[in-house]
């Protein structure tokens, strides 16, 4: 349509849902209304409730999503979502030699009087 060809993007699809989880594999956050929740499970990934109907949330038609006030929360969201889902590194993880084999039988024994 002609005004398709005035969306400044590379390219844009237009399909349902089930094109949007065939696109969004990779993905960190799938960005879509209540019912995007399935795709969001299949693909393992969050899910940012938005648009409509989100139906499975208190307060979703009060939330305010332009200007200033909407756009900085919408920063807010997106973050909490990203830090809800991290996994905390553990001791073990940070330590590049925890859980690594060593051989021990190419040391050579200790020198004397150490």
């Amino acid at each position: 349509s002609k005004i398709l060809e005035k969306v400044p993007a590379v390219s844009v699809q237009i399909g349902d849902l089930g094109d949007l989880e065939s696109l969004a594999v990779g993905a960190d956050l799938l960005v879509t209304h209540s019912h995007g929740r399935q795709a969001s499970e299949r693909l393992r990934i969050p899910l940012m409730r938005i648009g409509f109907p989100v139906f499975d949330r208190l307060g979703s038609q009060h939330k305010l999503a332009i200007l200033y006030q909407g756009t900085r929360d919408l920063i807010f969201e997106v973050a909490n979502i990203f830090q809800a889902n991290q996994h905390a590194p553990t001791p073990e993880a940070l330590d590049p030699l925890r859980n690594r084999e060593i051989s021990h039988e190419r040391c050579s024994p200790p020198l004397a009087g150490q």
